[in-house]
């Protein structure tokens, strides 16, 4: 009896081992993730902002999206970039897009891209100009590119409230009369900042002509006398003394040559800057002869080093007081030159990959007569260093980034280091070695897109070396913008002024104008002035157009008629009296009717004759 209990209890339990198995198979392990998230949001002038935008990430996994803030979940791993289309908060530009336009999104992780929008303030753009460096007034013909893209024909000039960012003015023609442009001033480029304020400064000169002189120097100070030399170049002569003084010499490249004189016992050190020189501008130009005693005579070494052990190569350096000289390689040994206290100047050059950490004993050097100083020019190498340099073409021409030509943005990444750039070519150094990716993220020439990178996206970069990217872009066919104009609904031909934006910005002051090889893209007119006389302009037809590749459009300045003005009211005049009616003649009479003829009369009846008969 306990044998069977024993039997019964053992199958029990088996049987509910069995169901318990069955009932929890054994989970699965979890594999590895393999995507992660995309959160895009925006600022409008550092605060959070939400509404609708266009924009588009672009990756392994691609998408455009209407809506600020967004998520995308679930998305694969790999290398992610942003690109902002339209919209955004009204009246508000891109300032930027933050950490980075392009990231690498890790399986598992989370990246956020945001973009950052801001108003425009009360940033304003002076433009003035210059005649011999005095203030000059009128018409000059110039134009604005940035942000706000615009063409001017009157200095001074100031642009009110216009956005943030880099500007650029560009002189077209026109200007003081019999005066030559001579550059923009500051600089053509500026960057103007938010509620900042940037002047630019037309310079132009009422002579085309600039002066050139020759000068001595003795041992260090000013010294006049009987030299023999000639200058050669646009204007050629010999001379026989010093200072000499030439007004209004034509520009260009001259050369002077030594042949004798100078100071008594003296020997000629050196002709500074060079024994040639470029003469342009207006500016004065002049050559120095300078002179030392032999009797005061001493030497001087400028030698490199690099990381301590000695260097020679070129370098560009100048030594002064009271020899002075410029020179272009190391070593260099001046002999038996006057004493006195020398300084050297670094200005360029060098070892590859190098810079310059001191100058020893010093740069200012005390010389004794019969003494020798030596200048030590001290270049540490950074060996763990390269440069990439960034190049573009279109159609196999090389391309650059001007005014016009459309913005370019790209990326370099290098593990954790990414950084980007906007400017064709690009050089870039002190980048550590490893390997780089370049990313291309958008724009470019206009009207073109990019078909490759060579000779590789992805390069290693060694120490001290270098690499070279090439973007190849490939032009699209270029299509024609036309401008006709009509008064009251009927074609009309003339003089009007207006502007043409779009991928590229053209004017005109007539229509019909046809502008040819027009890239491709999204255009507008802006009528100016000008028009038929005693006309209004009611409109541009249609208001903005997509030029398709090779594509046609057409734009209609429409115009309407003014009333013209008719005769003051007065009284009404009486109307010019005619000749007064005479009497109605009586009208032709019909003859008036005579006695009516008696008819031919008919025979009287005779006497009736009786029938007698019988």
């Amino acid at each position: 009896m306990k044998r069977r209990a024993y039997w019964v209890l053992l199958v029990t339990l088996i049987l509910v081992l069995v169901f318990a198995v069955c009932s929890n198979p054994p989970i699965p392990p979890v594999p590895p993730a393999t995507t992660g998230n995309i959160y895009v949001s925006a600022t409008l002038d550092g605060a959070k902002w939400s509404g609708s935008a266009n924009y588009q990430v672009s990756g392994p996994f691609s998408d455009t999206e209407d809506n600020l803030p967004w998520s995308f979940n679930g998305v694969k791993a790999g290398v992610y970039s942003i690109t902002y289309n339209y919209g955004g908060p009204p009246g508000a530009t891109l300032a930027n897009v933050t950490p980075a336009p392009a990231q690498q999104l890790a399986a598992g992780g989370t990246i956020s891209f945001t973009l950052n929008f801001q108003t425009p303030g009360d940033s304003r753009i002076n433009v003035d100009a210059t005649l011999d460096g005095a203030p000059w007034t009128g018409g000059i013909d110039y134009t604005l590119y940035g942000p706000l893209q615009d063409r001017d024909s009157i200095v001074p000039h100031t642009f009110i409230g216009v956005d943030p960012g880099s500007y650029t003015v560009i002189y077209n023609a026109l200007g003081p009369a019999n005066a030559v442009f001579t550059g923009i001033s500051p600089s053509a480029l500026q960057t103007l900042p938010a509620n900042g304020e940037i002047n630019y400064t037309l310079n132009f000169s009422s002579s085309t002509s600039s002066t050139l002189s020759v000068k001595a120097y003795f041992n260090g100070a000013p010294w006049s006398g009987a030299v023999n030399y000639s200058i050669s170049g646009p204007v050629s002569g010999s001379y026989s003394s010093v200072p000499v003084q030439l007004g209004s010499v034509p520009d260009g490249t001259y050369r002077i040559t030594y042949k004798s004189g100078g100071p008594a016992g003296a020997s000629l050190g050196g002709i500074i800057p060079d024994t040639t020189l470029v003469v342009g501008g207006r500016r004065p130009a002049e050559f120095t002869l300078t002179y030392y005693r032999q009797s005061q005579a001493g030497n001087i070494i400028v030698q490199a080093t690099l990381n301590g052990s000695p260097w020679s190569g070129a370098t560009y350096f100048s030594l002064s007081n009271p020899f002075l000289s410029m020179d272009y390689s190391v070593p260099r040994t001046y002999s038996s030159v006057p004493t006195g206290s020398y300084t050297v100047t670094y200005l360029s050059g060098g070892p590859s990959n190098a810079v310059l950490t001191s100058i020893t004993q010093s740069p200012t050097q005390s010389l004794a007569p019969g003494r020798t100083i030596v200048f030590n020019l001290n270049f540490i190498g950074q060996q763990d260093k390269g440069n990439i340099t960034v190049y573009a073409t279109v159609d196999g021409t090389q391309w650059v980034t001007n005014p016009g030509s459309g913005p370019i943005s790209y990326s370099l990444t290098n593990g954790s280091l990414m950084d980007s750039g906007d400017t064709i070519p690009s050089w870039l150094s002190g980048y550590p070695k490893g390997t780089y990716t370049l990313v291309y993220n958008s724009g470019g020439p206009v009207g073109a897109t990019l078909t490759g990178i060579s000779p590789s996206p992805t390069q290693y970069l060694s120490a001290g070396g270098s690499i070279v990217y090439t973007l190849h872009f490939t032009a699209e066919s270029r299509g024609y913008v036309t401008v006709d104009a009509t008064l009251d609904g009927k074609s009309w031909y003339g003089s009007a002024n207006y502007v043409l934006h779009g991928p590229y910005v053209q004017s005109a002051d007539e229509v019909s104008r046809t502008f040819d090889a027009a890239p491709a893209g999204s255009y507008r007119l802006e009528f100016q002035n000008g028009g038929p006389w005693s006309a209004e302009f009611t409109g541009v037809s249609p208001s903005s157009q997509e030029l398709s590749p090779g594509g046609y459009i057409t734009f209609t300045i429409m115009f309407t008629s003014l009333p013209g003005p008719g005769p003051m009211p007065g009284p009404v005049p009486n109307p010019t009296p005619g000749p007064m009616p005479g009497p109605v003649p009586n009208p032709t009479p019909e003859p008036m009717p005579g006695p009516v003829p008696n008819p031919t009369p008919e025979p009287m009846p005779g006497p009736l004759e009786t029938d007698l008969s019988p």
